[in-house]
């Protein structure tokens, strides 16, 4: 009899999950803003975001560019993340200290878009979020994790997705780096 209630337990849960799930779907659906003709120009001439995907998709193509750049310019872009004796790598920077290097490069590239950076903003329930970006009305939090932390496998879920892109401004928009 227990054995029974486990397993038709777990079947309720997966259907509550799917459920959530479309629920989300549709709540990004109904709060999605159509945007009018000149936002669509001005989006397509690289200027303000016209909605929260124009601010993710911007976001990425800059981290992407950012990261290309870092990586195959001359100019060891790389290093800057790094800390350094003698002209020699040696290890990581703190996370800080490479979350403000990436803000700083961020806010050469976005501030002309009129999109705002700043780091550790506070967020609900006095958490703070490494990175948002500001347009529009829209928020767009940024929540980094180095490779050797703790939480780095479980940091997606539990804190962006379920303490910073349930903003309202962020209307489930998040970036996990």
């Amino acid at each position: 009899r227990q054995r029974q209630m486990c397993i038709r337990d777990r079947s309720y849960t997966s259907q509550v999950k799917y459920a959530l799930h479309n629920q989300k779907v549709l709540r990004q659906q109904t709060l999605y803003k159509q945007p009018t003709f000149q936002q669509a120009l001005d989006c397509l001439g690289n200027k303000n975001p016209a909605n929260h995907q124009d601010l993710l998709a911007l976001t990425v193509d800059h981290l992407d560019s950012l990261e290309a750049e870092l990586r195959n310019d001359n100019f060891n872009g790389y290093k800057y993340f790094w800390n350094e004796e003698q002209h020699k790598v040696t290890d990581p920077k703190p996370e800080d200290a490479a979350r403000d290097v990436l803000v700083k490069e961020l806010r050469i590239k976005l501030t002309d878009l009129g999109i705002f950076v700043e780091p550790e903003a506070l967020m609900a329930n006095s958490k703070r979020v490494d990175i948002i970006l500001s347009a529009n009305g829209m928020k767009l939090p940024i929540e980094i994790k180095r490779d050797y932390h703790p939480d780095v496998w479980t940091a997606c879920e539990a804190q962006l997705k379920e303490l910073y892109t349930t903003l309202t401004q962020a209307n489930g928009y998040g970036v996990f780096l």
